[in-house]
């Protein structure tokens, strides 16, 4: 599977958050940070929760419950493909926020 494979969805998702605005009446730069904001948070949830059953399969207990605080959530023991993942589906939504907000600024 490719290191870019949810970047479309976190895109998708930014662009969608941006049309809901707009419908709201909020049509600013801020939406596309908002919107990408929210793209990315649903990336970064269901990458944690992969992790979580990763570790729950190396459980001698195969339940949630018997996980460590926050055992989850540490990015840096996380598998290369989701770090790769995480950060470009970072890199870009900002890069389209930024050029919505450029666009925004010189038209």
């Amino acid at each position: 599977m490719s290191r870019f494979a949810h970047v479309p969805w976190c895109v998708g998702i930014q662009l969608a958050g941006v049309g809901l605005l707009w419908v709201a009446g909020f049509f600013a730069p801020a939406a596309f940070w908002i919107a990408g904001l929210a793209g990315f948070v649903t990336l970064v949830c269901r990458e944690i929760t992969q992790r979580e059953y990763q570790l729950i399969e190396l459980q001698p207990i195969k339940l949630r419950r018997y996980l460590k605080a926050w055992q989850a959530w540490k990015f840096w023991e996380w598998n290369d493909h989701s770090k790769a993942e995480t950060v470009w589906s970072g890199i870009a939504v900002a890069a389209v926020a930024v050029a919505a907000h450029l666009a925004w600024r010189f038209l």
